[in-house]
């Protein structure tokens, strides 16, 4: 079973250009984390991309199994070497906070939208008409 740091140089320089567009783009995003016995862990940012990557990876091993010419089994999991980040990307995020207004450290924005906007554009300008 090639190493890590062989999968590494393998992907970057040959296996991953060589893969479909479709494919391509979603392997990009992630990276080999290590070898488990005969199974390449490979690490993909969160739990949809992982999932989505999944009905996938039999290209991935193909084109890594010819690359070394024997088979490659990869293993996708989530977040990579820190445990932490891959529980907290397994985990739901609590996004529902309730309406913004009513936080208590919220500071006071009492600028127009079209003032927001313009702020967030870095030398637009507010024409009147």
């Amino acid at each position: 079973m090639p190493t890590r740091d062989e999968l590494t140089l393998a992907w970057g320089d040959t296996v991953l250009p060589s893969l479909r567009p479709k494919v391509k783009a979603l392997y990009s995003s992630g990276r080999f984390t290590g070898v488990d016995g005969e199974t390449a862990l490979f690490a993909l940012p969160n739990e949809p991309t992982r999932a989505k990557g999944e009905e996938l990876r039999p290209q991935v091993e193909d084109a890594l199994s010819r690359h070394f010419g024997r088979r490659v089994a990869v293993r996708l999991v989530v977040g990579g070497d820190d445990p932490a980040a891959a529980a907290a990307a397994e985990s739901p995020a609590d996004d529902d906070v309730g309406p913004v207004h009513e936080l208590e450290d919220a500071p006071a924005d009492t600028r127009s939208g079209a003032e927001r906007v313009a702020a967030a554009f870095p030398g637009a300008e507010i024409v009147e008409d």
